[in-house]
Formats: structure tokens, sequence, C-alpha cells
């Protein structure tokens, strides 16, 4: 089933049933939303089911948004509860639902991943789940949060630090007040809260060495504690008015008029423009009244620029000529220095008010006083579409009170509520994968699967978490496979044939406590669920209250028996399925390819080509349980074996093969065959009997990795590269030139230059042949003289005298060790006799490359 979203289903008959679904249906597309959908009937029509299920099933359909005159749960048809298969915004569900997995690494403890912890340097953090119980979301809006402390932080809360909810990334906050080592108020700026819905943030602590990382201008739209014991920000009658240190509402210093102007009155007061706000507004301020006093302070919003033409709004908690509770406008001073818009008459007392401003964007100002025990004590509103944004300021006709915490944040009709959770610790195991997202792994390797699990039912206790498996093969999804087919996972040493077992692990010890780590849409109190490894297999019981998550973590392995294709885990109350199942965790195998056959050169000695290069070829074949596709590619080393496979590249001992020399053929069903060449060449280094590296082998090893970074390898069974002698005559002939009769070369001499193209130092036999011409003319072999230097033909003593039978020269041309040449020269004289007749005449000499 694609989709049933924004379908439109009408019956014009009375009784029947518009839309009945399989369970087998739903099992096949289990936890769908369906969003839109109208169930209706047309005038008169009576008896009419929206939604039929037939046959059982333990998964649901989730209808939201729906419409129409037999839209929701009254007019369904699937069991006798409010929470069956066929489930609407009306429904009520009580239950126990495996609401999440994920799957993890094994290689940390059971605390937060450090990929998803702020900074090292803070042991400890909180999650604070925040909630919006607005029609609309809440985007950068500060938000209060009573902190409680905890004996890990400073107790002066200087190492405060909060995050949005990814845990790293950090927002601002500001502590309004607090208790020493008791408890902190502190607004934090969350980044966005939905409508209607919630999100959470993280509090970290812990660090004592860690300064105040309060920052209240970011936290709020307008911001001043006067903690900066200045108002050089501020312009207008800057001199009637003193910051002085003072036990204010919060901090240390307080707004006052300057001594000496306590009974005077403002011109312009004093003021900000260059922050502004706005309509859609809170602004909150406290003021401490000294009841002794006919003082008229005002406090302003909606300041117009310049501030010098007293264009604003103004709070005033006017003592003169009766207490009252005054919202006016346009103030240079007191109340009436403007023009009044509203009040109401009060009895004020010496003490500090809390006053707060909600300007709302229909242009209605609703002002509220609360007293020092937080108490509704007076109210006022007006109507009024002067101003709709603008600066913030003072002013006053008398003023022997104070001001402090001035601030302005986005309006909300019902302030988010933040609620503190457990504390939490970092070094915690990597994941494998998202939430609720099937992963790949691989056999005989520890990994962990992590699940939340929500109450919305009566208190349950005595639950043992027991965790199960099914092989998937069958079914569309893991949610599909029936709950008769999933069977207890078995312990390490109980294990026998299953495909999993629980292990245990050396990160963490069975039945250490969890952590909220799973993401959760219902944000329900966390209740500390449990770690299990073996020998375990289930936690202890434990209680769960109504409304209430916790969350389990198994450690577990796949066996070399997983040869299903996936594999899918829930939790159970002792082996007996949940209420409800809204995912279920699905491992799929993770075969690693295997080699077999893998021979190198056919297993035959290798036997090189003189001065050229020989394609030797390594074959076998890999196969992979997750079919060929999941073959990625293969490379391989051939190379002398006493270096190793890990040799570097060289032509004389060591070939690199990349995948483009090893390519994957004859692909079909779950195997290839590998074939990798390599190009030796000629002076690669033998390992036959009598040379340098006799005893030593040629080997190819192979090096396979498939798509999920499974790698395999194997290496071939040795084979001798044998010694070649090689050489080869660079110069072509030896020329003589013309010669008389009787006559030698003298000091000139012929050349010819030998090349050794073998894989070993050589020496040379040679031999000659008579040189002949004309009907029966010739010049004997002796008479040509041959040696490694220059020499003069009757009186040389180095030189030897060509033979024609093979005799060893010594010419000592060592092995080459790249494709630069290595040579030596010959030099010839030649003696022609009497009688020789005046022709050209012609011999043979043959050279043979023996060992050195």
């Amino acid at each position: 089933v694609t989709s049933l979203s924004y379908g439109d289903f009408e019956r014009g008959t009375s009784g029947g049933v518009l839309l009945q679904v399989a369970s087998t249906t739903i099992d096949q597309n289990p936890t769908k939303i369906i969003l839109g959908t109208r169930f209706g009937t047309t005038s008169g029509v009576s008896g009419v089911t929206n939604v039929q299920r037939n046959g059982d099933t333990s998964n649901f359909w989730d209808f939201q948004g729906h419409m129409g005159e037999i839209d929701g749960e009254a007019y369904d048809s699937d069991g006798a509860d409010a929470c069956g298969a066929i489930r609407w915004d009306d429904s009520t569900c009580l239950e126990v639902s495996q609401s999440h997995y994920r799957f993890r690494s094994d290689n940390g403890g059971g605390g937060a991943p450090n990929s998803e912890w702020y900074d090292a340097d803070w042991s400890k953090r909180v999650r604070v789940n925040v909630t919006n119980s607005n029609a609309t979301p809440l985007t950068n809006g500060a938000v209060r949060i009573a902190m409680p402390y905890d004996s890990d932080m400073q107790n002066d809360w200087t190492d405060l630090r909060f995050t949005d909810s990814s845990g790293t990334t950090s927002i601002p906050y500001f502590v309004e007040s607090y208790t020493t080592s008791a408890t902190a108020t502190v607004w934090v700026k969350i980044p966005s809260i939905p409508a209607n819905g919630s999100t959470h943030v993280f509090a970290y602590y812990g660090n004592a060495v860690a300064t105040n990382g309060e920052n209240g201008a970011a936290t709020f739209t307008m911001f001043d504690d006067f903690e900066d014991d200045n108002i050089s920000e501020y312009s207008g009658d800057t001199g009637y008015f003193d910051v002085v240190a003072n036990a204010g509402a919060e901090g240390s210093y307080v707004l006052e008029a300057g001594a000496g102007y306590e009974a005077n009155f403002t011109i312009d007061g004093i003021y900000r423009t260059g922050t502004t706000f706005g309509q859609g507004s809170t602004i909150r301020f406290m003021q401490y009244v000294d009841a002794s006093e006919d003082d008229e302070p005002c406090t302003l919003f909606g300041v117009q620029t310049p501030g010098s033409n007293n264009q604003n709004y103004a709070v005033c908690l006017d003592q003169y000529p009766s207490d009252k509770l005054i919202l006016a406008k346009d103030v240079e001073s007191n109340d009436a220095s403007g023009s009044v818009l509203a009040s109401s008459t009060v009895s004020w007392s010496s003490a500090w008010y809390t006053v707060e401003v909600d300007w709302y964007t229909n242009n209605l100002i609703y002002v509220s006083v609360y007293n020092s025990a937080g108490t509704l004590f007076a109210t006022t509103s007006v109507t009024d579409a002067s101003y709709t944004s603008g600066g913030m300021g003072f002013s006053f006709w008398g003023q022997n009170g104070a001001w402090d915490f001035y601030t302005a944040r986005p309006y909300t009709a019902n302030e988010p509520v933040a609620t503190v959770g457990l504390e939490q610790g970092a070094d915690g195991a990597s994941w494998k994968a998202d939430l609720d997202t099937a992963y790949s792994q691989a056999q005989e390797e520890v990994f962990r699967v992590r699940f939340s699990i929500e109450n919305s039912g009566p208190q349950i206790t005595g639950q043992q978490w027991r965790l199960q498996y099914a092989d998937r093969t069958g079914y569309g999804t893991c949610a599909a496979v029936p709950s008769v087919d999933f069977d207890d996972v078995p312990n390490q040493a109980g294990c026998g044939i299953s495909p999993i077992c629980t292990v245990s692990t050396s990160e963490y010890s069975d039945g250490e406590t969890t952590q909220q780590l799973l993401t959760s849409e219902t944000y329900l109190p966390f209740t500390m669920g449990y770690l299990i490894e073996s020998p375990s297999n289930q936690t202890t019981g434990m209680t769960l209250d109504q409304g209430h998550m916790t969350e389990v973590e198994y450690a577990v392995e796949l066996t070399p028996y997983a040869t299903a294709d996936s594999y899918c885990m829930r939790t159970s109350n002792g082996g007996l399925e949940l209420d409800s199942y809204q995912q279920v965790a699905e491992v799929t195998a993770k075969y690693g390819p295997v080699i077999t056959d893998w021979s190198l050169n056919e297993e035959h000695s290798i036997a090189l080509v003189e001065g050229e290069t020989t394609a030797i070829v390594a074959t076998g074949t890999v196969s992979d349980l997750n079919g060929w596709e999941d073959i990625l590619y293969a490379s391989s080393t051939v190379y002398r074996s006493g270096l190793g496979a890990t040799c570097t590249a060289n032509d004389n001992n060591c070939y690199q093969l990349s995948s483009l020399e090893c390519p994957l053929t004859d692909c079909a069903g779950t195997s290839c065959t590998i074939t990798c060449t390599a190009n030796i060449q000629y002076f690669a280094e033998p390992t036959d009997a009598g040379s340098d590296f006799e005893g030593q082998h040629w080997e190819a090893e192979v090096f396979v990795v498939d798509t999920t970074n499974n790698e395999a390898t194997t290496t071939s069974m040795g084979v001798d590269l044998n010694t070649l002698w090689g050489l080869s005559m660079v110069t072509g002939d030896i020329e003589y030139g013309s010669l008389g009769l009787a006559e030698d070369t003298g000091n000139k001499n012929a050349t010819s230059t030998l090349e050794n193209t073998g894989n070993d130092d050589v020496d040379i036999d040679i031999e000659g042949t008579d040189m002949t011409g004309g009907v029966a003319s010739a010049i004997p072999v002796a008479n040509q003289k041959f040696s490694t230097s220059t020499f003069t033909y009757s009186s040389c003593v180095i030189c030897s005298a060509l033979s024609g039978t093979a005799n060893t020269f010594e010419v000592d041309l060592p092995k080459p060790t790249s494709t630069t040449p290595v040579t030596d020269d010959l030099y010839w004289g030649l003696y022609v006799p009497s009688g020789t007749e005046g022709v050209v005449h012609f011999g043979r000499n043959t050279f043979y490359a023996i060992g050195d």
C-alpha cells in the first residue's frame, strides 16, 4: 500500500463498510500513517462502519487529521478497545509499546557517544524536555527552567552550559537567580518548539574550572540587568540616573535615581533605541517600590527614535496622588507628562514587584504585576495602535525605588513547561546507524541494540524485558513478522545453533542502568532501564509507571549460523509480546567474502622471457552470500616471500596490483572469478636452486572488499621463479674494415657491446668460426683476438685468441635492477695472412650467457 492519504470515502445507503483491511495487509504495511481522509455518508444514512479490520494482528494503522460524519474511533470495527489495529486522533491507547530502536558499536559504555557530547571538560548533563501547549510554534524564545543543584556542579552555577537537542551546539542562557547549592532560575533561548509539541535541550555541568558563560543579551530580544555597573548605552537624562550596588532582585546592581535627583523629574528620561522589539513580545522587569514616598516612576517600551521626542509607552507604578498601576504613552517623566491609557487602583508596599507586559499583535497591551511571593497583584490593559515596535527606557518624577532585570522575549499565551530529566554521562558507544534504521552486521562481532519502551497504560510491575529474534524471510518488514515466529535470544553458553546470542562485553556490567539517549515524540518522563550482557538475555523485574518510558540495551552477536538475509529483534515481557511494536529492529547479516582455489601461475614455476615482461596470472573464486553484487573489488600483491605482502612496489620483487589489474569476471549468483595479472620484468629475482634467494618462493596475496567493508584475504601456494641467464649483442656485426695481406688491425679495435637481459650476474662462453670468402679463402678463427679493453694487435698480452670451441670468458655483467641496460664492451683485432683472397670474408662468433 503506497498511500491512502487524502482519500474521500462516502456511503449512500445504510449499513455496510466503507473500507475493509485484511490483517495481512496491515502486517505488510505496519504503523502506517494516513493523513486527511474523509469518511462520510449522504443524508439519512446510518449504521455504517468506516474501517473494518479482518483477521488478527498486533500491528496498526493510524488515521490522522481525518474528517466526515463517521470518522473516528466510534465508527470503526477493529476489536473491543479504543486502541486497536485502526487508530484515530480520538483513540485512547493505554498500552506498553516498543517505540524505537538503534544499533550501537561495542566500543564504549552505556552513556552518550562522545560525538553527541558538548565538551569533554564537562562531565555530566541532564536532558531538559520543553513542552509548548500553544497552537503556534515558538522560535528562538526564552524559556524559564527551574534547575535543581547537583553535587557535580559548581555551587554558584558558573559551569552551567546549554546545547540544543544535538547535544553539541551551544545555545544562549542566562541565570536570573540562584540559591547556592540549591536551585537556580535559568532562561534558555530554545531554537524551536513545535505547536502543541515538545523538544529537548541539554544542560551540561561538572567542570570545576569553568567560568561564567551566561549571555543575557543573546538570550533575550532586549536585556539589561545593570551588572555592567554603567548606563553608557543609554541616551537622554543619563545624569539623573545611577547604577548602584544593592541587594537587587537579580544580581548585585540596580538602576536608581542619581544621588540628589530622587525628588526631581526627568525631561526625557533615558532610553535605548539601537535595539528594538515589537508587538508579539512579553516585556518583563523588576521594580522596587518605597511605599513611604510619593514616587512616580515609569518604565518605557516602544520608544521611538529619537527618544527625546517622548513617543513611547510607559508602565508607571504611581504613588501620587494615590497608589495606582498606570499604562500611559508619550511620557517625559511621570504619567501626567503624557496620556494615561488605563489604570488600576492598588496599595503598594515597600517591596520588589515583577511586572510583565504582554504586547499583542492585535494592539492589545496587557500589564500584570506580581508581588514578591509570585502572586498576581494587579492588572490593567488597553488597546492602542500608536506604536508597534521601539526601544526601551526609564523616567520618573520622584524615585526612591529601583529597577532591575529588564527583558523582552517572544510572547506565548502559555509559558512553555520545562522538565529536568536524569543525569547522564559521556564516553558511550558510537551509533552504527540512525534511529529506527536497519544495519548490516558481520558475524562473530559484538554489537549492541537499544530499545525505548513507552507505557501509556496503568503501572506495570515485575517487567523482565527479554530479547527475542525472528528470521525475516518471507515478510516485507520486521513489523510484519508474526509474534509466533519470535524466539528468545539465548545467552552465550546456551547459544548452540542459534543465529543470534547475547554475549559478554568489557564495556559495561550486566544490570547497569541506562540513560535516555533515543528520540521520543511523546517526551514522557524517563525511568532508568538496564544494560544487558551474557549470561543474561533479560532485565531484572522493573516497574514502569503510567505515562513513563524506559530504555534497555543488549550486547549481542550474529553467529556463523546466521545464514538468512535479515533478522528481526524486539524486546518482550519475559517472552510475552508487548501490546504493540511501533518499530522492530532489523539486522542484515553482513556476510564477508570468501576466497577459494587461489593460485599463482597455476602453481607452476615462473619462466621469464629475457629482455621482456612476462604476464603471470593469479586466479581464484570469491563468493559472498549477500550476492555477487555485494563484492566491491579485489586487489593483489605478487611478491618474493622473504618480503611479505606488505612490501613496497619494486619490479625486482614486489608487484602491487590494483582492482584494474584484478577484474571480477564470470559473476553469477554469489560468486565471481578473480583474475589478477602481473607483468613481471625479466630481471625479477629468482628463487630456484642455486639462486641468491634459494629457499624462498614467489606468492600472490589477494585482498577482497565488499560493499559493507567486509574484507577477505588469502595467499597462494609459493612457486619458484626460475633463474634466467640472458645476453644480447647490442652493437650487431663486428666490423674489421679493410686490411692488406699480412696486415693486422694494429691499435684500431672493432667493438661489440653485450647487455645482460636476464635476472642473474653472467659471464660468457664464446666460440667462433674461420672467416671465409672467395672460392676457398679463409682467415683462421684464432687470428681474431679480443679483450675487455683496447689493445694493439701485435703487442697485446691481455688478449685472448678466439677458438672454434666455446671457452669461458669473464665479463662480469651484473644482474639488472631496472630497465636501464647493464652492458659491457669487448674489443676485437684481426690479422689477415698472406695468400688470402682480396674479397670480403665472413665468420660467426657465438656468445653464451653463463652464471657468474
